[in-house]
């Protein structure tokens, strides 16, 4: 983080090139490399859907729902670390107009 210079308006260029440096080597890319999962729909019975073939999909999707929701997790913690690295490395005034972590990312 220390060769992140703070962004002040006038040194986009240089400060875009190091913090992409910074998170390609802490792995944190996640967050602009990959799109937000998308949450899977509950199943529902069909009308003629007997219980066991109800009660299959409904085991079918659980691993699906594990899956999204680790996905997510994921998803959520790198963009909450890009953020967090990026405010920290842009002067006062800039990051606090512009950035924020959402309060769903703060906890």
């Amino acid at each position: 983080m220390s060769l992140i210079p703070t962004f002040n308006g006038t040194n986009y260029k240089l400060w875009h090139q190091q913090y992409e440096l910074a998170l390609v080597m802490t792995d944190k890319v996640l967050a602009f490399n990959e799109p937000c999962p998308v949450e899977p729909a509950e199943p529902v019975r069909e009308e003629n859907e007997t219980e066991a073939t109800f009660a299959t999909r409904k085991r079918d999707h659980a691993t699906v729902r594990m899956s999204y929701d680790l996905a997510k997790k994921q998803g959520d913690n790198s963009n909450k670390k890009c953020l967090t690295l990026a405010k920290a490395t842009i002067s006062e005034p800039i990051g606090d107009h512009f950035l924020s972590v959402p309060p769903s990312l703060s906890t």
